[in-house]
């Protein structure tokens, strides 16, 4: 069997199940979740929680892989931390197959929901599967979810830039409960990232009055590069075409901020 077959089997049949029922177990732990440090953050995964994962994560794949017989006798694994780190050990090859689960966490004082900094989007890879720890009630309580990492992206008509690549933010909510079908769909990187983050700060600046309680200097710069935009005839009309605006409208905007 050659090796793109293993790497097929893998990516196809076992990460969606493993990352489900790794999820599922850690739903069904509520007390060893309870005993994990955890830290203030988006993710721990240099703590407990990480080791906890693993352990769930080794478990469930003894389980999943007997159920393929085809494989059962060809593919063992080894887990490493942070995060879930996959090497997939073939029979018939030397290499391993390398993957992991990407572990993410959040606190949430009240509700059910958190949303907390993502990994910077230049490098991102979207499609990693997540298991994602809501955790409530001073760490006594947990909910479990996972999906790849694209679902839980949020990006808002009023981001702000940043001084390096963004980090989109996740929700919680996004992801799967442990008990649905993996959602394998591969998507696309939306390489327009940064028109997103532009839009947003021109929205900022056209709809200032619905943010008056997060006003930023990144707004002064803003107006300042519009107002020099006004005065450069070669490029204001793509420009204002993008806004759907018209420049009288626009001038008004700004004068009134």
């Amino acid at each position: 069997m050659n090796k793109k077959n293993y790497a097929d089997f893998i990516d196809e049949v076992l990460m969606p199940q493993l990352t489900k029922e790794t999820a599922k177990k850690l739903q069904e732990s509520q007390e060893d979740l309870q005993q994990c440090k955890w830290t203030e953050g988006e993710s721990n995964t240099d703590t407990d929680f990480s080791k906890l994962a693993g352990g769930k994560a080794k478990k469930s794949f003894e389980e999943i892989i007997t159920l393929n017989s085809l494989f059962s006798h060809k593919i063992n694994i080894e887990i490493d931390n942070p995060d879930i780190k996959i090497y997939f050990k073939l029979s018939e090859y030397n290499t391993p197959i390398k993957r992991k689960i990407e572990l993410k966490s959040g606190y949430a004082e009240t509700g059910n929901d958190v949303i907390i900094p993502g990994s910077t989007i230049g490098k991102l890879d979207i499609n990693t599967w997540v298991i994602f720890v809501l955790r409530k009630k001073n760490n006594q309580s947990f909910e479990v979810r996972y999906g790849r990492y694209y679902k839980g992206i949020k990006i808002t008509v009023n981001e702000l830039f940043q001084d390096r690549t963004p980090r989109p933010k996740l929700l919680f909510s996004n992801y799967q409960k442990v008990e649905e079908i993996p959602d394998t769909q591969i998507v696309e990187k939306d390489e327009a990232w940064i028109n997103k983050y532009a839009e947003s700060a021109i929205n900022r600046i056209i709809n200032q009055s619905s943010f008056k309680n997060s006003s930023s200097w990144q707004d002064d710069l803003v107006i300042e590069i519009l107002r020099i935009v006004l005065e450069n005839n070669d490029i204001l009309p793509k420009i204002l075409q993008r806004l759907n605006i018209d420049k009288e409208t626009l001038i008004k905007k700004i004068k009134n901020i």
